[in-house]
């Protein structure tokens, strides 16, 4: 799991870049703070994210930025990105880059999923809303 979240941290640090968004988008039911519940790998579950340091992390998204704030590894290292995004459709894209991550929001539910991103996997993080 620490090799997992290592390489999805580097991930959205390459994800991560000066980026914009779209003003034609409508994307209100994403916006506040989200707390991590559970995530999976190829469709394993990652224990450790439910016990862990890790159900300490969350997304939060404002009219203009996401933010994902993530603790990972047996020291509960703290790993911070802010990026600017656009959403088309069902997907959170960020300029300038190929990479992208779909979501869907169900009540006080969100989903995030990655593809298999440099062969790491295809990754699913659960989330509620907090506020």
């Amino acid at each position: 799991m620490k090799k997992v979240m290592f390489l999805f941290v580097l991930a959205l640090g390459v994800m991560f870049n000066s980026c914009s968004k779209d003003d034609d988008s409508d994307n209100g039911s994403l916006i506040g703070k989200w707390e991590l519940t559970s995530a999976s790998v190829d469709g394993k579950e990652q224990e450790d994210i439910r016990f862990g340091c890790s159900k300490k992390s969350y997304v939060r998204f404002t009219d203009k930025e996401m933010t994902w704030f993530m603790i990972v590894g047996e020291n509960c290292d703290a790993e911070n990105f802010v990026a600017e995004y656009i959403i088309k459709a069902d997907m959170i894209t960020f300029e300038g880059e190929a990479k992208y991550l779909k979501y869907s929001v169900s009540g006080n539910k969100l989903k995030l999923t990655f593809p298999n991103f440099d062969g790491g996997g295809h990754q699913v993080f659960n989330y509620k809303k907090v506020n």
